[in-house]
């Protein structure tokens, strides 16, 4: 550990980016002159503002040995990736049209056995000019005419994905996300329960609605918990009393929100947060899931906590289905 802190340049530094911290601690074998190095990553964070410099140092600190030219580097891949976005928001017709539309695959783990046991898909355009597009790029708003069918096709895209996993043998369980308002809506509730799978494996699809959704009450919803559909809390944090009134819901899933879980293995209030809202969840007979999951503290933080599974880029980014299936076939490594 560092004796000293290093620099006046610190202490804004550390206040931008939390993640510095750790990164100093960890870098201070390799780089003693902790005031230089201080003072290179507020200059970065000059250059290229907290967001980016945030992702590129929790990006370094999954290595073993965290250098600052990693963090240049990521920056610079990072900066990259931004520039091949889409000045403008991806035509939704034209993406059905070529078909640019698939889901990619974020597993869920099992932090006390370290296995996966879920994943959360997540829709992603491949753009022919842009790379993968992610959806703030492309979604519609709520009414629009298109709305409706990108919902049809996440649901039939996620049963074939998972039909493909059962035929090699991992028939594991799949979370697509959808609006709550769909759920409202009788017809589209029994369509997919028409389109879920015959198979011996298949247990359920959870649907992910994000907690600002019920806010403002909780939805009517037709035919779930008994039709092989299990509803799951998104996004929680300070704002869990959300949760109250959701015996409404066949809810078997709560999720932690990421601004939530990082950081909480030194953060005393958001480990108490953690537990309220774990104890909710218990009293509604639902699992919970730590989001954001990026550091082997977090990690820890949240099997000491309780939650019973973790998901972040600790164990990996969203990846297309078929390399997602070539990960579950492999041992599950945790970065130090």
């Amino acid at each position: 550990m560092r004796a000293a802190r290093g620099s006046a340049a610190e202490s804004p530094l550390r206040l931008a980016v939390p993640e510095v911290e750790r990164f100093l601690d960890a870098a201070f074998p390799r780089h003693r002159n902790t005031a230089r190095l201080t003072d290179r990553l507020a200059r970065l964070l000059a250059l290229y503002g907290a967001d980016l410099l945030r992702a590129a140092v929790t990006e370094a600190l999954q290595h073993s040995t965290p250098t600052l030219s990693a963090v240049e580097y990521l920056i610079e891949k990072h900066r990259r990736d931004s520039q091949r976005q889409p000045p403008l928001p991806v035509d939704l017709i034209e993406a059905f049209a070529n078909n640019w539309l698939e889901l990619w695959y974020q597993p869920k783990i099992d932090p006390h056995a370290l296995t996966a046991r879920g994943a959360e898909a997540l829709i992603r355009v491949r753009h022919p000019a842009w790379g993968i597009v992610p959806p703030a790029h492309f979604l519609p708003e709520e009414g629009d005419p298109h709305f409706r069918a990108l919902s049809d096709f996440v649901v039939l895209k996620a049963i074939a994905d998972w039909t493909q996993f059962a035929i090699d043998g991992m028939p594991i369980e799949i979370a697509i996300n959808l609006p709550a308002a769909v759920l409202a809506d009788p017809d589209f509730v029994r369509r997919m329960r028409r389109q879920l799978p015959d198979h011996p494996s298949f247990n359920r699809l959870i649907v992910e609605i994000d907690s600002s959704e019920l806010i403002g009450g909780v939805p009517q919803v037709h035919g779930l918990g008994t039709a092989g559909i299990g509803v799951s809390i998104d996004n929680v944090g300070v704002e869990h009393s959300s949760l109250v009134g959701l015996e409404k819901l066949p809810v078997m899933e709560v999720k932690v929100a990421r601004h939530v879980i990082s950081g909480c293995a030194q953060d005393r209030l958001k480990r108490a947060l953690c537990g309220t809202i774990i104890d909710i969840a218990r009293r509604l007979g639902a699992r919970t899931v730590a989001e954001g999951v990026e550091t082997p503290a977090d990690l820890i933080a949240a099997h000491e906590i309780g939650f019973d599974l973790v998901q972040g880029f600790l164990f990996g980014k969203p990846m297309e289905a078929r390399k997602f299936a070539r990960t579950l076939r492999r041992p599950l490594a945790v970065p130090k």
